[in-house]
């Protein structure tokens, strides 16, 4: 793999005492982990002060823009930001829905979505998103997934299912518990499933 230069492009660093840094060049050091790649910025300067080394892409970003990558702290990757009739469906339509998650195809189809989800955050700027409770700990495996470099995502930082009391908030993708010995054992349970 080749480490890059990304040259001429317009960058934001994210300060709020900077402003637009115009002709900019990063260097990428890119290195090959596990079955993916991955890419550290080792320098950042006004292009014609950086010095590319040989051996190095270069890629023109003319006209381009660059920003720190930004981070979604509550999604659940099952959904794409979307209104959905379905959270406000009865409780018969949500019991049928979950077992048509849990089915093979469901299974297969929500995975699907949930790496789609993850690869259209990245595409639009969201390096990192904390997924707050999904169904049945796909969140993990995507998340494990992506770190094993088995498609392009953003970094995950999961909470497997939920936590809600009986009736509460996402009780049909949660675990439900009412009182503090329940939520240790629920708690034992999403960390065993290997949530962070």
């Amino acid at each position: 793999m080749q480490n890059l230069a990304l040259t001429h492009l317009n960058l934001f660093d994210g300060k709020l005492d900077s402003g637009l840094q115009r002709d900019v060049t990063l260097l990428v050091e890119v290195k090959v982990r596990g079955e993916g790649v991955e890419g550290t910025i080792t320098q950042i300067g006004p292009s014609a002060q950086i010095e590319i080394p040989p051996d190095t892409r270069v890629v023109d970003l003319s006209g381009r823009y660059a920003i720190p990558g930004l981070i979604n702290a509550h999604c659940h990757l099952f959904g794409d930001g979307r209104p959905r009739a379905l959270l406000s469906a009865p409780e018969s339509v949500l019991v049928f829905f979950v077992k048509l998650m849990n089915s093979r195809l469901g299974r297969g189809y929500m995975k699907s979505s949930m790496r789609k989800n993850a690869t259209t955050a990245l595409n639009a700027g969201v390096t990192t998103l904390r997924s707050v409770g999904d169904f049945n700990y796909y969140d993990v495996q995507i998340r494990d997934e992506i770190e094993a470099g088995k498609f392009l995502g953003s970094r995950l930082r999961v909470s497997g299912k939920g936590i809600c009391v009986t009736g509460g908030h996402g009780w049909f993708v949660s675990h439900v518990a009412d009182d503090p010995w329940s939520d240790r054992k629920a708690v034992r349970d999403i960390l065993r499933h290997g949530a962070d």
